[in-house]
């Protein structure tokens, strides 16, 4: 498999090592050949193999795995989020497996996407956290969905039409760019693939509908919100006993302009649910002590999110 990678760096630069701390992990070996880049531009570079240690962002060390035993970065994470939606067979799985791609490095709050780019890959996170979003006239931003590891953006290039929303990255994001016309040719050989792409953007819309429903109570739709966060991020994982903790990386101000709420607001309703003993937060972690009094307090049932045995009648 062929890999490439797109780095933002200020200086032409030759084997040179990312710096502690950068894109996202404590420390990251690239094994790359030479290359050279302009200022502020992002230039391919042939690389075969990247290994990420103890990366800052993610749900899981599990989530945020994104290279095999060998070193070599693999799709891993879009693997398990396309099983999640269809049953595949063995041949499915090893032609995602087998997909050539490019690796792109965002730093947080940069976009990875521009409203109105017409692009021409299927943009899947591999690690970090980003969000479609769109400006409001009086230049205030709406995001429309959070993108976790495994998601993907920019199917409008199937039919070649710009982007109506950007795509920014809300903490350091390590991206893979697939070709469409590898993806065409996925699909066409693959049917059930095609299917579950499709399934993934209804359950994009079905989402986007969940939370213009929950905005007449602020305080559930937040409670929602962060038992939607948590069935995404533990999906095929059993509710047991006791708290469950995941990392947040997100702020309150992101979650506002999801909620459509101030992050005053957000605030509040967050002190609320602590008070309640329903959530706890700190250092970018969230701490849900029952998952199952949350789920009651924001009435929140997971059949939109409409996942493979989840009693919806869908294989």
């Amino acid at each position: 498999m062929t890999t490439g990678i797109d780095l933002l760096l200020p200086d032409p630069c030759y084997d040179v090592p990312t710096p502690r701390g950068a894109f996202g992990t404590d420390q990251v070996c690239l094994d790359l050949r030479l290359f050279s880049m302009s200022e502020n531009t992002l230039i391919p570079v042939n690389a075969r193999r990247a290994t990420h240690v103890k990366p800052r962002f993610g749900s899981s060390p599990e989530e945020c795995c994104v290279t095999g035993h060998d070193g070599v970065v693999t799709l891993r994470p879009f693997l398990r989020k396309l099983t999640q939606l269809v049953q595949l067979q063995s041949g499915d799985a090893d032609a995602v497996e087998l997909l050539q791609f490019k690796i792109a490095q965002v730093a947080r709050q940069r976009d990875a996407i521009a409203r109105g780019e017409t692009v021409s890959y299927l943009y899947v996170v591999l690690e970090g956290w980003a969000a479609r979003y769109s400006l409001r006239p009086d230049g205030t931003r709406r995001i429309t969905g959070f993108l976790l590891p495994g998601d993907f953006c920019g199917i409008h290039a199937v039919c070649h039409a710009p982007m109506d929303h950007a795509i920014v990255a809300l903490t350091d994001c390590t991206l893979a760019k697939i070709e469409l016309t590898q993806v065409e040719a996925l699909v066409s050989d693959s049917p059930i693939i095609g299917r579950a792409l499709w399934y993934a953007k209804l359950i994009d819309e079905a989402i986007l509908r969940t939370w213009l429903l929950n905005s007449s109570d602020a305080v559930r739709t937040l409670a929602h919100l962060l038992c939607e966060l948590d069935a995404r991020l533990h999906h095929g994982t059993e509710i047991e006993a006791g708290p469950r903790r995941f990392d947040l990386p997100i702020t309150q101000e992101q979650i506002g302009d999801a909620l459509g709420l101030t992050s005053v607001h957000i605030n509040r309703c967050f002190r609320h649910l602590r008070e309640a003993g329903l959530v706890d937060i700190g250092q970018g972690r969230l701490t849900i002590p029952d998952v199952e009094a949350l789920r009651k307090a924001a009435a929140f049932d997971p059949t939109y999110l409409h996942w493979r045995g989840d009693g919806s009648g869908r294989r």
